[in-house]
Formats: C-alpha cells, sequence, structure tokens
C-alpha cells in the first residue's frame, strides 16, 4: 500500500506461508521468505504481484529476514543459527551463499538485520537460540565484530550510519554505536505490544506494528 495507507493489494494468496518482506534498493521487487518450496528459502516477486521467483535453493535450515546492500548486489540474511551474505547472479536465481564468521562470544550468534547506507556496516543482534541479547555491528571489510550493549533487538541504522534504533520489552531505543550512549526514544504502550518496528528511508519517522490483546468477562444464564 501507499506510505498514507490507500492503495491496499493482497500480492500472494495460497496455502503457503510467505514472511519477512523487504524492498530492493530500486523499489522493484520484494524479497521475502516462504516454504512454498518445502524448507524456507528467499523468494521474490513485484509489487504489483507477478514475476514470482525463488532466489535462494538447498539451505541448510532456510534463511529468513533479507536485508539488502545498498547497492543492491547481495543481501544478508540469517537461518537461526548464523548469517550470510547471499550474492545474486545473473541469470536471477544464480546466487552464492558466503557464510559469515562466528562470533564467538560463548554460544551466541550473529542475528542480522540492517545493512548502513554506506554499505560498510551490517548491524544485528547476540542470538541465543530464538532470543536476543544485544546489539552487535559486523564491520564488511574487516570481518569484525563489535558488541554495543547487552540488551535489545530488531536493530536498523538511521540514515547517519551511526545511530541505531532497537527493541527492548516493547519499547524502542537509540544507541550511538560511536560513543555507545542510548535513550529511549518510544516507550512502550500501555495498551499494546509493540512487536515490531522500521524507520522510514528518511529516518524522520518510525512504522511500529503492535499486537492488541483484549479481554472481557461475560457472564451467562444457564436454563
Amino acid at each position: 500500500m501507499k506510505a498514507d495507507g490507500t492503495g491496499l493489494r493482497q500480492l500472494t494468496d495460497d496455502p503457503f506461508k510467505d514472511r519477512n518482506m523487504g524492498f530492493t534498493p530500486d523499489g522493484q521487487r520484494i524479497f521475502f521468505m516462504s516454504d512454498r518450496g518445502g524448507a524456507y528459502e528467499t523468494w521474490s516477486i513485484r509489487p504489483d504481484g507477478s514475476g514470482l521467483e525463488r532466489v535462494t535453493s538447498n539451505s541448510k535450515r532456510g534463511v529468513w529476514w533479507p536485508a539488502f546492500s545498498p547497492d543492491g548486489s547481495v543481501f544478508v540474511a540469517p537461518d537461526g543459527l548464523n548469517s550470510y551474505l547471499i550474492h545474486l547472479g545473473s541469470p536471477p536465481g544464480a546466487t552464492r551463499v558466503e557464510p559469515l564468521p562466528p562470533l564467538n562470544d560463548g554460544d551466541f550468534w550473529f542475528d542480522a538485520f540492517d545493512w548502513s547506507a554506506d554499505g560498510k556496516s551490517i548491524v544485528g543482534s547476540r542470538g541465543r537460540g530464538s532470543d536476543q541479547f544485544g546489539v552487535v555491528l559486523y564491520d564488511v571489510a574487516s570481518r569484525r565484530f563489535e558488541r554495543l550493549n547487552e540488551k535489545g533487538w530488531g536493530p536498523r541504522f538511521l540514515p547517519d550510519g551511526r545511530r541505531i534504533l532497537f527493541s527492548d520489552r516493547s519499547s524502542v531505543f537509540l544507541i550511538d554505536s560511536a560513543t555507545k550512549k542510548e535513550h529511549l526514544i518510544l516507550p512502550a504502550p500501555t495498551e499494546a505490544f509493540l512487536i515490531w518496528f522500521v524507520p522510514a528511508p528518511d529516518g524522520k519517522s518510525i512504522y511500529t506494528l503492535r499486537q492488541l490483546t483484549e479481554s472481557d468477562i461475560w457472564m451467562a444464564d444457564l436454563k
């Protein structure tokens, strides 16, 4: 749909699980994870719903959450144990998968989420199983990690490539990757649970997904 909420349209309608989508940098395709081929793999589709294509094949565990480099030539995606650079080839469907080095932080693994605007860094979380414990930076050139804090998950770069937003206990925080100082941006809502957020490309707005659980008490007369 458009940014003002109009033009809503459905792109897939089938029994398969299609999840965790993201636009290519040029806006011409949407990449997402799907189990339509068996295990979860990355697929792509045009914004009008045409041109469905499989991108990755024979992943050991299936890759999730595609996040593109600024030039669109490679995306990073995790699989629950590690994260991988997927280099897109030609013709479409020809890919090269490059595993990132291990995090070497106990039994934690690097769960990649976003790419900096200059293409030099990837931000992610320290993962242990399905839980997340802090924001981590990965330097693409040196192949080195830097842990920024001990809490939060789902980190996203702001356009300056220095400040990073992350979620923790249904609140959104900002952390400066140089000073490692952080402060609260969006408090946890009292009536709902914030389960996802993403900043707008210009960094001036945050779009959120909130889960509202409502409970009511009724009384019935038994006849």
